[in-house]
């Protein structure tokens, strides 16, 4: 067994439970109010404390490390193994208590008040970007049934609607009127408030250098720069780039048994970690394809145009230089590009990536690129260039 001397806390609404783990033996197992739990830890001397990271668990981990605790984090999924018995409270706080003396156990970090004040700014935009899809839909299926038809896109619901005398002339009763401008008079509060959630995060991304660094990655825009700044300040918690993409879920999983063949099965992403982040990034991924396969389109329509309108051009005789021409003895130097183009190779892997796999797949595989790439950008505190290699250039 390990000696040690830790203090496993299980969190909740009214009551916590308190475990204490000592040499091998039980030294405390207890539960306290929530009210007297300030005061219980202010008069205890100082020792290790491990939480689980839920809900208030970050409150809590500030206000005791402000005492002089040794506070830790555990991702809950990582407690259940531990847990000997039946879920309840003195179980999951003795559970708890182990998982934190485990050998090589990843701790999460406890997030600052402007982490969560940013976060927190997400969440809402996030459910109030729902809601007005909601609103929208909804608008546009009661449209329907009396026959106006409002193609997609708020854009074309929100000019249609900009009026309200034009759903008189469509024959709409006064009843329906109103409820169709009521509904719209939502629609406008709920645009209204996620037009201030983005200036707030604009006001952040314009403070937060790592943010305005994060942002000029291909694919990647003002909210999930922000997102990721706020999610992941000190990219140390991290060994590499992969550690990285594989906390956002964003590597594949394999399994492996013995026997003949024992080589690993390789298996889809395992989709773990903050599935918000990861949507983001895949999301930008999706638009970053989008816009290659429109500008491909483009070039290839401007060259098909460009060779039915290709009229025979006389060519200039060809002048030789006395330096070559006077010197046959010399030898021609081949002209050797040493700048290779790391942006057009970035392109050509994308593009041959969407031909090989397909959209899906090409955009999950330039996530985890990015991911990678985000991390050197925190760790090195670099600037991004996407024409050098791996997109990184000596900041100035």
């Amino acid at each position: 067994m390990f000696q040690c001397n830790v203090i496993g806390i299980d969190t909740a609404k009214s009551s916590f439970e308190i475990f204490e783990w000592k040499d091998e033996k039980v030294q405390m197992q207890r539960s306290l109010p929530r009210k007297k739990i300030a005061e219980f830890f202010q008069k205890m001397e100082k020792k290790t404390l491990i939480m689980e990271a839920c809900g208030g668990s970050h409150y809590w981990g500030r206000l005791f490390t402000k005492m002089g605790h040794n506070v830790k984090l555990i991702a809950p999924q990582k407690v259940t193994p531990f847990r000997m018995a039946h879920k309840n409270d003195k179980n999951d706080a003795r559970a708890v208590a182990l998982a934190g003396v485990c050998p090589n156990m990843k701790f999460v970090p406890i997030k600052e008040s402007w982490q969560q004040d940013i976060l927190s700014i997400h969440r809402i935009r996030e459910r109030l970007m729902g809601n007005q899809t909601s609103l929208i839909n909804e608008i546009r299926g009661l449209l329907q049934e009396y026959g106006i038809v409002i193609p997609v896109r708020a854009n074309n619901l929100r000019s249609h609607l900009a009026d309200p005398a034009t759903l008189a002339d469509q024959n709409i009763s006064p009843l329906m009127r109103r409820q169709v401008v009521a509904l719209h008079d939502e629609l406008l509060q709920v645009t209204t408030r996620i037009e201030q959630c983005d200036k707030d995060l604009e006001s952040f991304h314009k403070e937060s250098d790592a943010s305005q660094r994060i942002a000029k990655i291909e694919g990647i825009g003002l909210i999930t720069a922000t997102a990721i700044a706020a999610s992941c300040p000190n990219p140390d918690v991290f060994k590499n780039g992969r550690e990285f993409s594989c906390w956002l879920g964003l590597v594949p999983g394999h399994t492996q048994t013995g026997g003949k063949d024992s080589k690993p099965k390789m298996l889809g992403i395992t989709k773990k970690g903050d599935k918000y982040l990861r949507k983001l990034l895949v999301q930008g991924s999706m638009a970053t394809i989008a816009t290659m396969n429109k500008a491909i389109r483009i070039k290839t329509a401007a060259e098909e145009l460009k060779q039915t309108t290709k009229t025979d051009i006389p060519t200039m005789p060809r002048i030789a230089t006395t330096s070559v021409a006077n010197h046959p003895g010399r030898k021609r130097k081949k002209f050797v590009s040493r700048a290779k183009d790391k942006s057009q190779s970035r392109l050509e892997w994308l593009h041959r990536l969407v031909k090989e796999k397909g959209t899906q797949k090409a955009a999950v595989a330039l996530a985890n690129r990015n991911a990678r790439v985000i991390w050197a950008l925190l760790k090195t505190k670099q600037s991004y260039d996407p024409k050098r290699g791996g997109g990184i250039s000596h900041a100035a």
